[in-house]
């Protein structure tokens, strides 16, 4: 929208790294960033006449299907393809339609389905913003799927390339005055590996978060619309599409504040895909450039770790997550640096309101003697009505404790209700 509104002063370009410079991002491939950058502000700060404004408005990487890992390290393969933003707003759209039977098709049939997701469905989601390090992207998406509604293509006899914002259009009921629903659109290869390719959440009672919080009528029905995040990306024949249907995500979604059965009413419910044609490929990227990096010597290597943990008779669920950066000493000014962080993600299946999330973040610098620490200390809970949270804040100069704060805070679930 930024591109489509200023098309004089704006370029974008959207590829499939995590949150990272595009010249060091991962995953690959990464681009000549900053010589793009220099032309950018060579013609905007400096008033030099190039041709960067020639540049296509819009480019953007398409991928082919892959098995996800969670991992970010490796390569996409795809393409960069140029498009003009107006291309996309007016791209036509193959509209499939949410059968009872699970198909998704040209066709839809004059059913109900109930979605009644565990608490703990969406520990293959991922990290909420990945960095582009480590193990922070989707993993495979066949636990998550099994325990959502899904609806999928038969193996798709030619290859589609969908490439803006899928849009659902689904009829709903709710047992209770709030909940949300979550969809993933995924590419299921032959071999029944499902990889997430877009998401997108709709909070029920505050219309996505447009409106205060009306409580929802047992009786009544909503209308909605869930729009997807962007994706250029090629379903190749063979492979099937899969929308997965659920009222939990977590932990990237903090869970309602009861139990609640959604009921979706297939006739009528469509997925729609953009698939613009009008765009042509762009050749104008090459590999990543940049600055030689400081020197510096590692003392230890990353840590990366990932453990779920469930009590199936019980339904206690609980995930780790445990990254850790390198002690690294930079070898000119002999400055060591090293940081860390751990999470603990706890939740009963049967129970949203036992969710707590614990996190611990470690960052240290020294020189010499000159030795500095800080420690954040979080925790954060709930129950039907509000959110509570209590962090500690300490930090140690040359191992003498020279600062402690602590927050605590407590805040409705719907600050803004209508109730």
């Amino acid at each position: 929208r930024m591109v489509a509104r200023q098309l004089d002063r704006v370029k974008g370009v959207i590829g499939p790294w995590g949150h990272h410079f595009p010249h060091r991002a991962m995953p690959e491939p990464a681009i000549n960033w900053l010589h793009h950058c220099t032309r950018w502000f060579d013609r905007w700060l400096k008033g030099i006449e190039n041709d960067v404004m020639s540049d296509p408005p819009l480019r953007l990487f398409v991928t082919e299907p892959f098995v996800a890992n969670g991992r970010s390290e490796g390569s996409r393969e795809g393409r960069w393809i140029g498009i003009e933003p107006q291309v996309l707003e007016k791209a036509p759209e193959m509209v499939l339609g949410l059968g009872e039977n699970g198909r998704l098709g040209a066709n839809w049939s004059d059913g109900q389905i109930e979605i009644n997701s565990p608490a703990s469905l969406g520990m293959a989601g991922g990290e909420f913003m990945p960095m582009g390090w480590g193990i922070d992207l989707p993993s495979e998406q066949r636990l998550d799927d099994a325990l959502s509604v899904c609806f999928e293509t038969e193996p798709l006899e030619e290859a589609i390339e969908v490439i803006g914002k899928p849009r659902l259009q689904l009829t709903l009921k709710s047992t209770k005055p709030s909940g949300f629903l979550v969809a993933r659109l995924c590419d299921v290869a032959p071999n029944g590996a499902s990889t997430r390719i877009a998401i997108g959440a709709y909070e029920l009672s505050t219309r996505a978060g447009t409106q205060p919080h009306s409580p929802l009528s047992e009786d009544g029905k909503i209308q909605i619309e869930i729009e997807l995040g962007g994706i250029a990306h090629r379903f190749e024949k063979g492979q099937r599409m899969r929308i997965a249907l659920s009222n939990a995500y977590w932990p990237m979604m903090w869970p309602s504040n009861q139990e609640d059965v959604i009921t979706l009413f297939t006739n009528g419910a469509t997925l729609s895909l953009p698939t613009p044609t009008e765009f042509h490929s762009y050749s104008g990227f090459q590999q990543g450039d940049g600055c030689e990096p400081l020197s510096k010597t590692a003392i230890s290597s990353p840590v990366f770790e990932r453990e779920l943990i469930r009590d199936m008779p019980s339904g206690q669920a609980a995930y780790r997550i445990t990254d850790a950066a390198p002690r690294v000493q930079f070898d000119d000014h002999k400055i060591e640096t090293w940081n860390a962080t751990t999470r603990v993600y706890r939740i009963n299946e049967h129970q949203p309101t036992s969710a707590e999330m614990t996190i611990q973040r470690d960052i240290e610098v020294s020189r010499g003697k000159w030795d500095v620490k800080t420690r954040i200390e979080a925790t954060i809970e709930s129950d039907s009505n509000y959110y509570y949270s209590d962090v500690t804040l300490t930090a140690q100069l040359n191992g003498e404790a020279i600062v402690k704060r602590t927050f605590e805070n407590k805040s409705p679930r719907f600050p803004n209700s209508t109730e």
